[in-house]
């Protein structure tokens, strides 16, 4: 497919799980989705590393050669992914920044007594 989108999410607790997914159309226009990676992280996660390990998925395993390609980024409002994402904005220029809305609106919802 000519765009990807990314998909990240992680902990900051050592020896927790790294998960990266990609989503892309094919030429025929079929989605796709696949977890491209999973790994426990050894040390604490922070930023720099996040974007670090990313950007090794996206050249090494998906072995995209173009920074155009890359659409989006999709990750939850933690802050080690604001880091993350200053420098991965970087690499891939003409990708959008996507922020997880839906861990909010359940907070929300919880606070407010709602009931669904």
């Amino acid at each position: 497919g000519r765009f990807l989108s990314i998909i990240f999410d992680g902990t900051t607790r050592v020896c927790e799980a790294f998960a990266v997914v990609a989503r892309f159309i094919d030429d025929n226009g079929s989605i796709h989705q696949m977890l491209v990676a999973i790994s426990m992280i050894d040390d604490q996660l922070v930023g720099i590393t996040t974007a670090r390990e990313i950007f090794k998925i996206i050249m090494v395993k998906l072995a995209v050669t173009d920074e155009e390609s890359v659409a989006a980024f999709m990750r939850d409002r933690a802050s080690v992914n604001d880091v993350a994402m200053e420098r991965l904005s970087g690499d891939f220029p003409s990708s959008e920044d996507i922020k997880c809305f839906h861990i909010h609106l359940t907070m929300w919802v919880i606070g407010s007594g709602v009931t669904l």
